[in-house]
């Protein structure tokens, strides 16, 4: 958290099956501008880059600091839960307000 920021939220992503992480090629075909074709090495963390499916790209920050946070202070206690239409839900309880900021708010569908 940095000084006077106000906006705040968590990057949530799915992991591929360990199975496909690991099942991945340590090389790939590159065609270059010419139609050329070539070998290329893959990285452990480009597969596993790949293998992350980040699902709350458009909207990553879900809480506002109101006043705004001072950095290295721990404002907000948070909770997830998954309800009955299979989405992450999270309850925000702003620490330093002492109040309750969102209540059971959906962040993403889980598939």
């Amino acid at each position: 958290m940095h000084e006077g920021q106000r906006r705040l939220g968590l990057a949530v992503y799915e992991l591929a099956h360990a199975t496909y992480r690991d099942a991945g090629a340590d090389l790939e075909i590159a065609f270059d501008a010419g139609g050329g074709a070539r070998t290329v090495a893959v990285t452990p963390q480009q597969r596993q880059q790949r293998s992350m499916l980040w699902l709350n790209e458009d909207s990553p920050t879900f809480l506002e600091a109101n006043p705004p946070a001072t950095a290295g202070e721990d404002r907000f206690r948070l909770e997830f839960r998954i309800d009955t239409h299979k989405r992450l839900t999270v309850t925000a309880y702003d620490l330093r307000r002492h109040t309750v900021v969102l209540d059971r708010q959906p962040v993403i569908r889980l598939a």
